[in-house]
């Protein structure tokens, strides 16, 4: 079959891809106004859930900047606090054994 095939040769496949827009500010307008129709806040069928809680996941659970301030600090803090304590303690275990790492370096 492929001996006859000479004067046509089959065309590339054509990759038919067609690019959607994304728009988050629209999206999230658009759950806010959800939540506003009648029923509200308060409403608790499923469905109201349901858009709440998408809601939230797309935020990134939003809080307060000050309360997330605060967690970052204390934190940092404790992690500060474990790399000093970590650096006395190796600090001790060296000092301690001190005449014995002298004698290996002999």
């Amino acid at each position: 079959m492929a001996l006859f095939n000479f004067f046509h040769t089959p065309q590339p496949q054509r990759y038919r891809y067609i690019p959607r827009f994304y728009d988050p500010d629209k999206e999230e307008l658009e759950a806010r106004i959800e939540q506003a129709k009648p029923g509200g806040p308060d409403d608790f069928s499923p469905e109201a859930v349901k858009v709440r809680m998408k809601a939230g996941f797309k935020r990134g659970h939003t809080i307060d900047r000050k309360f997330k301030r605060k967690l970052r600090r204390r934190a940092n803090r404790r992690v500060i606090l474990i790399g000093v304590a970590l650096a006395l303690i190796s600090m001790y275990l060296i000092w301690a054994n001190l005449d014995a790492i002298l004698n290996l370096a002999k």
